[in-house]
């Protein structure tokens, strides 16, 4: 078992307890603790500020399935390695699995979502030929 800072050396330092498989897993956490909230130009969990240290995650050719995403053992060895390098956050470009999220969760990873329909914004200029977003929107959530 090892110790390592939490946070950045320029803020106050506090040791956690970092496993083989990366930091403490979310389980157990609050609704209200897990949810991170902006409070001016930061984040924080609680009172405490968050530090957001991640990459994104794909985007994947899709498989014969039509799935944009590895297999979920390639996830969760992939969160695994993230999370034992000190990275906390995963940026993703679609709609995941729930077997993503779940890794996720269980890696003490937050996930960053993005839709696609952020690639229709310059539509939103344009509302002739724009596609309806919030139906794009709806059916990926």
């Amino acid at each position: 078992m090892a110790l390592r800072p939490e946070t950045p050396p320029a803020a106050p330092r506090r040791l956690v307890e970092v496993r083989a498989h990366g930091p403490e897993p979310l389980v157990g956490a609050t609704r209200e603790s897990a949810r991170p909230r902006a409070d001016g130009k930061f984040l924080f969990l609680g009172d405490e500020k968050l530090y957001v240290r991640g990459v994104t995650y794909g985007t994947f050719s899709p498989d014969a399935s039509g799935s944009e995403f590895p297999d979920p053992d390639v996830v969760e060895r992939d969160f695994a390695q993230m999370a034992a390098n000190g990275l906390n956050a995963v940026r993703v470009f679609t709609a995941p699995p729930r077997s993503l999220l779940d890794a996720a969760w269980m890696h003490g990873l937050r996930v960053m979502v993005g839709l696609s329909a952020e690639r229709y914004v310059g539509f939103l200029i344009d509302k002739k030929s724009a596609p309806d977003l919030e139906n794009l929107v709806r059916t990926q959530v």
